[in-house]
C-alpha cells in the first residue's frame, strides 16, 4: 500500500489562522473533485473559521467517558473505515483522552498515513519537542503537548501561516481569537510582543532548517555525542545535542557509562526517561560499562568517529583543579566539545537561542 502524505499548516501562535487556512485549502480541493472530510476540528467558536468549514463533510467524534465527564475525540477507526482521499485532523500535538486508541493525536495521524490516507493538520512551533527548552526560556511558558521533531522534518508539505505580532495582538484585543475575558488574561501573559517575536523567529528558522535537512543529500561527516546520567540536567543536554545535530543535518547519539552497579529506583526512572527522550528526538542510545568515564568515552569517540561532544557542567566539577571537561580536552585534542553551563545561568539560554535561530555554530572548544 502506498503511504499517505502529510501536510502541516504551521504557525507560531494560536490565532495566526492555521485552521482557517487549512479549511480554505480543503474547500478548494473539494471544489476540484477530491474526497475531503473533517476528522477533527477545533474552531474555538471563531465565526470566520466556522463559516469556512461549511459544506465540508465531517466524521462523528468518539465519545469517551472520563471520571464522569464525556469527552469528544477524533475517531481514528471510523476514519480508516471511511478512507477519504484527504482528512483534516486539527491540533497535531493534542493528547488524547485516557481510553483512546492512541495516546497522542500524532500517533492517530501516523496510523492514517501508514494506511494510505493523506492527512492535513495544524501545529505551532512551540509544540516541537526539540525546541522545548528554547520556548520555555524565551516565553517562560512550559508547553506540555509536543510532537517528535522527525514528524515535522519529514512532512511532505509545510504551509507557513504567518502574520505580524502586532496584527495578532490587535486581533486578540478585538476578541477574534478568544472571548474578551480570556483575551485580557492572554494579553497580560503569553500574548506580548517580545514573546510573539521570539516565537516567530524560531518558527521561520525551524522551517528553514527542515528544508535544508530534506535537501541535504551529501555525506554527513559530523557525528554528535551527548553524555547523559540520571541527573535531571541531562534532559536539557539531550535537547541541545539534538539541535546541534539538526544544525549540521546529522543524527546524534547519547551515551550512558555504567560504572558502579545498580542505580536507585529513582535514578533508574530518571535515566529511563532520558533514554526515551533520546529516541523521541531521533537519536541513538549507547550504553557502555567502565570504571573510568574518560577512557570509556574516548575509546568510543575514536571508534565511532565522533566529532562533537556535549557534556554538562556539573556541580561536582566546581572548585576542582581539573574538571571532567579538561580531561576530555587532554585525551581528545581534536574533538569539538560543548560544555553546557548550569541551568541557572539565564544568559546561556539567550545565547543558545541566538545561535540556533541565527544559524551560528558552537565555538571550537568550550562555550561558557
Amino acid at each position: 500500500m502506498e503511504r499517505g502524505k502529510l501536510k502541516i499548516f504551521f504557525g507560531y501562535s494560536a490565532g495566526v489562522g492555521k485552521t482557517y487556512a487549512m479549511l480554505k485549502s480543503a474547500q478548494e480541493a473539494k471544489a476540484g473533485g477530491e474526497d475531503v472530510i473533517i476528522g477533527y476540528l477545533e474552531p474555538h467558536d471563531r465565526p470566520d473559521t466556522l463559516k469556512m468549514a461549511e459544506g465540508l463533510p465531517a466524521l462523528p467524534l468518539k465519545n469517551i467517558d472520563y471520571k464522569g465527564i464525556t469527552l469528544k475525540e477524533f475517531d481514528v477507526d471510523a476514519a480508516l473505515l471511511r478512507r477519504p482521499q484527504i482528512i483534516l485532523v486539527d491540533e497535531l500535538a493534542h493528547t488524547n483522552a485516557l481510553g483512546s486508541k492512541n495516546q497522542k493525536r500524532y500517533l492517530d495521524v501516523e496510523e492514517l498515513i501508514n494506511n494510505g490516507i493523506d492527512v492535513w493538520t495544524t501545529v505551532n512551533v512551540q509544540h516541537i519537542e526539540g525546541l522545548h527548552d528554547l520556548v520555555d526560556s524565551a516565553t517562560s511558558v512550559d508547553v506540555n503537548e509536543r510532537i517528535p521533531d522527525e514528524i515535522f522534518d519529514y512532512a511532505d508539505e509545510v504551509v507557513l501561516v504567518d502574520i505580524e505580532p502586532e496584527t495578532l495582538i490587535q486581533r486578540m484585543r478585538e476578541g477574534k481569537i478568544y472571548n474578551k475575558t480570556r483575551a485580557a488574561v492572554a494579553l497580560e501573559n503569553f500574548f506580548r510582543t517580545d514573546n510573539l517575536s521570539s516565537l516567530r523567529e524560531l518558527f521561520m528558522r525551524r522551517n528553514a532548517d527542515r528544508i535544508e535537512k530534506q535537501n541535504n543529500n551529501g555525506e554527513l561527516k559530523i557525528k554528535v555525542l551527548v553524555l547523559i546520567s540520571p541527573s535531571p540536567s541531562s534532559e536539557r543536554n539531550i535537547r541541545i545535542a539534538a539541535r546541534t545535530a539538526d544544525a549540521y543535518h546529522c543524527r546524534f547519539s547519547a551515551m550512558y557509562v555504567e560504572r558502579n552497579g545498580d542505580l536507585s529506583d529513582e535514578a533508574a526512572a530518571i535515566l529511563k526517561k532520558h533514554m526515551k527522550l533520546v529516541k523521541h528526538l531521533g537519536g541513538d542510545m549507547v550504553v557502555k560499562y567502565g570504571e573510568n568515564i574518560v577512557e570509556t568515552v574516548a575509546d568510543y569517540v575514536r571508534t565511532a568517529g565522533v566529532t562533537d561532544l556535549v557534556i554538562g557542567k556539573t556541580w561536582q566539577s566546581v572548585g576542582k583543579k581539573v574538571g571532567l571537561e579538561d580531561k576530555f580536552i587532554a585525551v581528545l585534542p581534536q574533538l569539538q566539545i560543548l560544555i553546557v553551563p548550569d541551568s541557572e545561568h539565564v544568559s546561556y539560554h539567550e545565547t543558545i537561542l541566538q545561535k540556533i535561530t541565527g544559524r551560528l555554530f558552537m565555538p571550537r572548544r568550550v562555550m561558557e
